[in-house]
């Protein structure tokens, strides 16, 4: 059995294909991405290259188009940090950017609908009580569902496909996973693909 992390780690690495960047790797660099995959984020790893991927790279995901050239990537992951960043917007406007004509991003994204997240939101407690334990206050943005799809059209994506990454969860690091609705899963998956023309 997979823990939570490693499952939707799987899930991401069967829709990534080509030349791919993973960004934001550094917390938990993904084993199952095959191909030629490059590693961003804004720390450096004192453990070296993880043996999948080709290389590193130390910088800012809201500066992404400014470290790789356009339309350079068939394939752009970012798995958890979305929550992460003041700039949404601009971020994805920059992947959009480093992406070839048919690229796809995958991303994923804790999902605000959540069982325990629901519960501990109406009962007003505070972030440090959920599944994430300490990463859960440096969440500075939360996506729910049609948020999501706007906000990626709005930077000229089209959602693909949506999937549940994990089920319910209540610890990231063990699990268990119990198999839940996808509207109320732990983490969703979108894929989308970029829109020509915008």
């Amino acid at each position: 059995m997979f823990k939570p992390i490693e499952s939707r780690q799987r899930k991401i690495a069967e829709l990534a294909t080509g030349k791919i960047l993973d960004v934001g790797y550094a917390d938990h660099p993904n084993q199952y991405l095959k191909g030629e995959v490059i590693g961003l984020d804004l720390i450096e790893v004192g453990a070296g290259v993880p043996k999948n991927y080709r290389r590193l790279v130390v910088g800012d995901a809201q500066r992404v188009d400014k470290l790789f050239e356009p339309r350079s990537f068939d394939t752009v992951v970012a798995a958890e940090l979305i929550e992460h960043l003041e700039n949404p917007t601009q971020f994805l406007r920059g992947i959009r950017r480093i992406l070839k004509d048919a690229g796809k991003l995958i991303l994923s994204t804790p999902n605000p609908y959540h069982l325990p997240t629901i519960i501990v939101n109406a009962l007003f407690l505070r972030p440090e009580f959920t599944s994430h334990k300490t990463h859960d206050p440096y969440h500075i943005n939360l996506f729910p569902y049609r948020n999501m799809v706007t906000l990626l059209e709005h930077c000229d994506f089209s959602v693909v496909k949506i999937v549940n990454a994990n089920g319910l969860v209540f610890d990231l690091d063990k699990g268990p996973i119990i198999p839940f609705p996808k509207a109320f899963s732990q983490n969703l998956i979108y894929l989308a693909r970029k829109r020509l023309g915008g």
